[in-house]
């Protein structure tokens, strides 16, 4: 009797093991909210490369986040940018020809909340570094702008929902791409050539899914050794684009 009561307790025991084992994966795995932090200018800063020379040019990073039908989330922008001719920025200030820098961590993205079914929300965060884009400043303005980032990048740290995203909400394979695109001229501030950080709004259109909407980007930019850094963030829904909210 004794030692089948032995036996019995060693086997709960090992059981109980199993379960705190199992439970640990499980909120690693599934309950964990560690997403990265929203995009900032200070966070953008802080990932540039110093080999960029100061007379370079090219925008940095983007970020764009869409949220489920009815849920808005942040989306982000987040670039840094050198002139594309390397005697602009020396010559007279930022005006020139800019185009997007390949050798800093330019991202375009998502920031959305989604729903676990009888376990809660979670943070998912999705980015693609595949990001191209050009831009010109004449006279002190932003004339003109676009940022395109390839949708069939986009990856987070979930290969299940990358592949819901991809393939069955935003059709990657219709749709592989999203761009922003300036529709209105946007004077600078002339703080801006002189590396002190400033707020602007631009308007223009974004594309996604193969629809258009006119949006209002807030971002913040500075200029940095050569580069002109850009942080911003929207809140979308993926109804108005025409988006199924993926379901899993």
């Amino acid at each position: 009797m004794s030692k089948t009561k032995k036996i019995a307790s060693i086997g709960g025991g090992s059981a109980a093991v199993v379960v705190v084992v199992l439970a640990a994966a499980f909120w690693w795995l599934v309950l964990r909210d560690d997403a990265p932090e929203k995009v900032s200018l200070a966070g953008a800063l802080s990932t540039l490369s110093t080999a960029t020379p100061s007379n370079s040019a090219s925008p940095t990073a983007a970020s764009t986040s869409a949220a489920p039908t009815g849920t808005p989330v942040p989306s982000a922008t987040n670039a840094a940018a050198t002139p594309s001719s390397t005697t602009a920025a020396a010559s007279t200030g930022i005006n020139g020809n800019w185009s997007v820098d390949a050798t800093q961590k330019s991202f375009l993205g998502y920031r959305v909340k989604e729903q676990l079914v009888n376990i809660g929300a979670n943070t998912a965060v999705g980015r693609t570094s595949k990001v191209t884009g050009k831009a010109a400043i004449a006279g002190g303005a932003l004339t003109s702008a676009t940022v395109t980032g390839d949708l069939t990048a986009l990856a987070s740290d979930n290969n299940l929902r990358d592949g819901q995203l991809r393939d069955q909400a935003i059709e990657t394979r219709k749709f592989p791409n999203s761009t922003f695109t300036l529709t209105s001229k946007v004077d600078l501030p002339a703080a801006l050539a002189t590396g002190t950080a400033v707020d602007l709004t631009l308007s223009g259109t974004l594309e996604l899914h193969g629809v258009k909407k006119d949006v209002q980007v807030p971002v913040q930019a500075q200029l940095v050794n050569g580069l002109i850094v850009v942080v911003g963030s929207i809140d979308l829904k993926f109804s108005d684009y025409g988006v199924s909210s993926p379901r899993g």
